[in-house]
């Protein structure tokens, strides 16, 4: 019996000695793992907000064109419309078509010709014979302005006729720049939806990355956390992304989202802190507070007691662009290492 126990003191720091650097190799392993399957997804990442990025600048570059297209389409639609304008004016007055003003100037010819036979051969008295004469000068009279009428008329068609031709220009170039811009706005319509789904692929990305770095965070809450005497819980449910070194945490989010306390305690702060945004302040006792920071519409006011998992405020509707909420833990007005001391659970529950 004696010699069992003595073998057994033997054996047991033996096998913690050989197994101890088996643990640690295959820690060590472990750890490399997780850092090689961070590393990819940051490069995922990365070349998904350069693809977000460069269609960004053809989206741009596209509604560029088309404010210039639609600029050059109204500005034709403008000309078309003046010079639709003055042909109306220059058929007004045209008082006769050219057809008429011919028929009208072969009958004054023609009369002016029979009065001249009637006239041969005639000895009429000096009364008759003025009579006659006034009546020549007036068909004469006649046939003079409707000849001018009829020299006016055409030069009028002439400058229809150019007018025309220049409206079917213009209508000519209206067609393509209505085909340009129909294009333009497929391009950009495909564009649109082409950088949306990026987006959402990178959000998606960007959620699963934060998700993997807690998952693999070796550090947890701290063992300074029991000072505090409260388990602090993530302020949002979802968000993009998260910044952090060693004091408070940036969450990333979009849209309308509800900011919750992160452990109970009571309002003892609401208001505007000015280039930064709205600010909450909660004591949570032992001269502990945590502080909320950015676009968003308080629920509460100053006084207010609130429980841990209580909504506090909701962030403005921001639409598809990305906003950022600050949140930080203080002892004694010293801001602690914010990101050691929030809930795992509550961080691994984002959607």
């Amino acid at each position: 019996m004696k010699q069992a126990k003595y073998l057994l003191l033997i054996i047991l720091p033996l096998l913690v000695f050989l197994i101890s650097p088996l643990a640690s190799s295959a820690t060590k392993v472990n750890y490399l793992n997780q850092n090689s399957k961070i590393n990819k997804m940051n490069f995922t990442l990365s070349g998904q907000k350069k693809i977000i990025s460069s269609t960004a600048k053809e989206i741009s570059q596209l509604e560029k064109n088309l404010n210039i297209g639609n600029k050059r389409y109204l500005k034709t639609l403008r000309k078309r419309r003046e010079i639709e304008i003055s042909l109306y004016e220059l058929q007004k007055k045209s008082l006769y078509f050219s057809d008429k003003l011919e028929s009208k100037l072969k009958t004054i010819r023609t009369n002016l010709r029979g009065i001249l036979i009637n006239t041969l051969g005639n000895q009429d008295n000096p009364s008759e014979l003025l009579a006659r004469k006034l009546m020549i000068q007036n068909v004469l009279k006649e046939k003079k302005r409707y000849e001018e009428q009829l020299t006016l008329n055409k030069k009028y068609y002439q400058q229809v006729k150019v007018l025309d031709e220049r409206i079917k220009e213009y209508k000519i170039i209206e067609n393509e720049l209505t085909t340009v811009l129909r294009n333009l706005e497929f391009k950009k319509r495909d564009k649109t939806d082409y950088y949306l789904s990026k987006v959402k692929q990178k959000d998606r990305l960007q959620s699963q990355l934060e998700r993997v770095k807690i998952k693999y965070s070796k550090k947890g809450v701290n063992k300074k956390a029991s000072i505090f005497h409260a388990i602090f819980k993530s302020p949002i449910d979802n968000f993009l992304g998260l910044e952090y070194k060693k004091k408070g945490v940036t969450f990333k989010y979009k849209g309308k989202m509800a900011l919750k306390a992160a452990a109970s305690g009571k309002i003892v702060y609401q208001g505007v802190l000015s280039n930064f945004g709205n600010v909450i302040m909660i004591d949570h006792g032992k001269q502990t507070r945590t502080i909320l920071l950015g676009k968003f519409n308080a629920k509460h006011e100053k006084g207010d007691a609130v429980k841990a998992g209580q909504v506090v405020a909701y962030t403005r509707a921001t639409g598809p662009k990305e906003e950022k909420l600050y949140f930080e833990v203080r002892k004694k007005n010293k801001v602690q290492n914010t990101f050691q001391l929030i809930d795992r659970n509550s961080l691994a529950k984002n959607n």
